[in-house]
């Protein structure tokens, strides 16, 4: 039987890499909490919950291939799992910060006027703040932030080079151009699992703006408010 009860079902595992949705949610939270997951999570399965889990299960003696089956689920919701010591906190990769007197700064615009301007299928300019590096993007979904994909595989390249050359799990101040309006944002340097269509990027990428939150569980990011005020005109204090 399945821990805690009536979570999940068993056609819902196993778990493993490019699967998503709510239940991914839940086991990185649970993994998070034990200490093995060192970020927010995401809903998305990728190489960082996937090493988190491999993690876990050498320390709780189970076989170690990063999946999610059931019987690693139910030692990660187990009142007996064995925590993750000190020492397993991940360093995470920083892009480069090449500019200290940014160019362009940004509007503290509401996500719910945002919305107004960039629209499903609307194409903006990206100004990464600690680069002053520019890349073209599409909005094709999210509820609570903008999801997103590059417009080009040179913008896709481009935005790579900001996170210094690989998706991260970095989060960086930029500024949006669309339809004459500079909005202050915060990027996500990984991918989410959402359908892209896209023949150049797997997922899609996370645009958070004023007042934004994640689509599930609707959570707002400290790191993402903070990003978003230093973008902003009105830079003063980050809240």
């Amino acid at each position: 039987m399945l821990s805690p009860a009536g979570a999940i079902s068993l056609s819902d595992l196993p778990l493993k890499r490019g699967s998503g949705g709510a239940v991914v949610f839940v086991v990185q939270k649970k993994l998070n909490e034990l200490g093995f997951f060192n970020f927010r999570p995401t809903g998305y399965f990728g190489d960082m919950t996937r090493d988190a889990v491999m993690s876990f299960q050498r320390k709780n003696s189970l076989k170690a291939n990063g999946i999610v089956d059931a019987e690693t689920y139910s030692a990660i919701f187990s009142k007996n799992a064995v925590r993750a010591g000190a020492s397993s906190v991940i360093k995470r990769k920083i892009g480069p910060r090449i500019i200290t007197n940014p160019s362009k700064r940004g509007e503290l615009m509401e996500w719910s006027e945002v919305l107004t301007y960039l629209t499903i299928g609307k194409e903006a300019r990206v100004y990464d703040f600690y680069t002053g590096y520019e890349y073209s993007i599409v909005r094709v979904g999210g509820e609570n932030h903008a999801d997103v994909v590059p417009a080009s595989d040179e913008d896709y390249k481009m935005f790579l080079k900001t996170f210094g050359g690989s998706h991260t799990w970095e989060k960086r101040p930029v500024v949006i151009t669309v339809d004459g309006h500079d909005i202050a944002a915060s990027v996500f340097g990984a991918l989410t699992r959402k359908e892209s269509n896209s023949s150049f990027i797997d997922g899609t990428l996370c645009f958070y703006f004023h007042n934004s939150t994640s689509d599930i569980g609707g959570l707002t990011d400290s790191e993402h408010i903070t990003n978003i005020y230093m973008a902003s005109k009105g830079i003063g204090s980050a809240k």
